[in-house]
């Protein structure tokens, strides 16, 4: 009965995993249909601008249709880049509550619950640093990033963060552990 129960279980967790997994799919797809609507205003945009400075280097008189042109433009291009804003925002939200099923999943296989989250290299924008979900800033707790690899710190050393290595003796000198924590303050 209780193997009955669990398989069940299993099968219902499989089931919303994979509808996860389908609607990452569906904002993934809205998103590069967003980025293309993005790219397609900002070439608009610039034909506008090209426009304009045409009719001002012959000296037209009409230069006030042409910055019109160019201002409403602008404004499509701004609304395409808040679309994308949104969808990306979307996005993230999809691929944290993707990745909070197979986190469950993986702990009801292990039986214990391990302290942290362990996350993939292309996430750690999403949960280190913009923080979607409100995980890190719901806590009383600092990250704290472990990383064999070394991946995270080159991610993180073109993202300009504030991060010591404590294996590395140089970082945990006084000046440098002061200049990490006065450029943190900024």
């Amino acid at each position: 009965m209780k193997e009955q129960r669990r398989e069940e279980d299993k099968q219902m967790h499989e089931l919303k995993i994979n509808q996860c997994e389908a609607d990452v799919e569906d904002v993934r797809r809205e998103s590069y249909a967003r980025q293309q609507e993005l790219n397609s205003a900002y070439c608009e945009w610039n034909k506008r601008i090209a426009e304009h400075d045409a009719q001002v280097a012959v000296g037209s008189t009409r230069t006030h249709l042409s910055l019109q042109a160019v201002q409403l433009a602008e404004h499509d291009l701004e609304m395409a880049r808040m679309r994308v804003e949104q969808v990306q925002e979307k996005l993230a939200q999809a691929s944290m509550k993707l990745h909070n099923f197979k986190k469950d999943q993986q702990l009801n296989t292990v039986g214990a619950e391990l302290p942290g989250v362990k996350v993939a290299v292309k996430e750690l924008d999403d949960v280190l640093l913009r923080d979607v979900g409100n995980r890190i800033a719901n806590s009383d707790k600092w990250p704290l990033v472990i990383d064999p690899s070394g991946q995270a710190a080159t991610f993180l050393r073109y993202r300009d963060t504030n991060y010591i290595t404590a294996c590395n003796p140089a970082c945990m000198e006084v000046p440098a552990l002061r200049m990490a924590l006065l450029g943190a303050l900024r």
